[in-house]
């Protein structure tokens, strides 16, 4: 570890906490009579839960190594002098993560190597973006979506979800997509897009787009990598089923906390809240992958089916030419929703199945969960979090992943 890249490096050392205002319910030289005020007072944080909490929020509010202020922005709308923004430079961050990464980052399935992908939002258009480690059908690096996806297309200013215009000529779109490409692979700008968070850092540009964090969205990205999936079998290497998946998701946020843990200081409701939205929400999102999955093989049962109750092999073949016509006919819905014309084959290729989902979670615990854990990277913390994590994945792999 290099000297100087760690928090620690923007945090005085926990012997020198005593010497702070903030520290003093937990000074070990306390005479009895302040003891027993502070225990008067209420449920008094343990010395860890008191040092991760003062570690962060000095390292966060004081510290220049990752957290470093850019400026007070005022508010000249509407003249609220409370109404002020704090703006944080990222610059000294971006710097931290390129001494541990080389980048641009560009892998291939050919080399055996893994692949690397990373959401942002596009803040126009309000859709998740996801910057790819591997190559396209066309042998490029590239993103490409659209304009006005997230809602279905608009033509000459007609709302394409609008039942009354719902003819084929309104799924087409009228404008060119969106294409951002990164020939060398992704760059440092495309990992500091996917952690912009809009209230303390300026939006970050990328290819005229203006970007925040991914998270705001799809924070579990598990639609982004299946559609990806999908789409590197079906275009780059032209086939029509996927490699069925298994799926690890590590959860930083705890889902659920014990019910007798009350919630009575702001920061444990903050805490929760905060565990809440940043916390794995995909539980719909693989319900809807394994019902797709399983209405595509249920068609296939109905087609052998179908096949072995056909006599004549006349019959057979008409039967099989009918099925072929069907595929190529329009899928209204879907095009409708999606603002691209789609065909029935192009729902049914490239289907796979979910093998394995897993879910690794970090769990709840009052005597070391704060609300500023997500910016708690000093090396204490970190150290027993890689503890904490591999007994959480020995433990559920141990049961659940056979």
């Amino acid at each position: 570890m290099k000297e100087g890249t760690t928090s620690d490096a923007d945090i005085p050392p926990l012997e020198m906490f005593p010497m702070f205002h903030w520290w003093h319910p937990w000074r070990k030289e306390r005479c009895d009579n302040e003891n027993n005020h502070y225990r008067m007072m209420g449920s008094l944080a343990s010395e860890e839960l008191a040092r991760r909490y003062y570690s962060t929020k000095v390292f966060v509010f004081g510290g220049k190594k990752v957290f470093c202020a850019k400026d007070v922005r005022p508010d000249f709308k509407f003249w609220d002098e409370n109404n002020k923004r704090i703006v944080l430079n990222d610059l000294p961050l971006q710097e931290r993560i390129k001494e541990f990464g080389e980048f641009p980052i560009a892998t291939s399935f050919e080399r055996n190597q893994p692949r690397l992908l990373i959401t942002a939002l596009d803040i126009a258009e309000g859709v998740t973006v996801t910057f790819d480690s591997y190559k396209k059908e066309d042998g490029t690096m590239k993103t490409t979506y659209f304009p006005g996806r997230k809602y279905g297309y608009t033509k000459k200013g007609v709302d394409a979800n609008n039942n009354n215009n719902k003819s084929k000529n309104n799924y087409e779109a009228d404008f060119d997509p969106i294409v951002i490409k990164y020939e060398d692979g992704i760059e440092i700008e495309h990992v500091m897009a996917s952690g912009t968070l809009p209230e303390y850092y300026d939006p970050k540009i990328i290819s005229n787009r203006k970007f925040w964090d991914g998270g705001l969205l799809s924070n579990t990205p598990l639609k982004e990598l299946l559609e990806s999936h999908r789409e590197y079998w079906m275009n780059v290497e032209n086939k029509d089923e996927a490699p069925d998946l298994d799926v690890y998701v590590v959860n930083l946020h705890p889902s659920s906390i014990d019910i007798n843990n009350s919630l009575s200081y702001y920061d444990e409701i903050k805490d929760r809240n905060n565990d809440i939205i940043y916390g794995d929400r995909t539980y719909s999102e693989q319900y809807s992958a394994s019902v797709i999955a399983d209405y595509a093989e249920f068609i296939k049962e109905l087609k052998h089916l179908a096949l072995n109750h056909i006599k004549e092999d006349n019959d057979k073949e008409a039967f099989e030419k009918e099925i072929e016509n069907l595929k190529t006919r329009e899928a209204e819905n879907t095009s409708y929703m999606d603002g691209r014309q789609k065909k029935y084959e192009d729902i049914l290729r490239g289907r796979f199945k979910i093998t394995k989902m897993l879910r690794i979670e970090r769990k709840y615990n009052p005597n070391t969960s704060t609300s500023f854990k997500g910016g708690d990277i000093t090396s204490k913390t970190i150290e027993e979090m890689i503890k904490e994590g591999e007994n959480d994945a020995t433990i559920e792999i141990f049961h659940n992943g056979s």
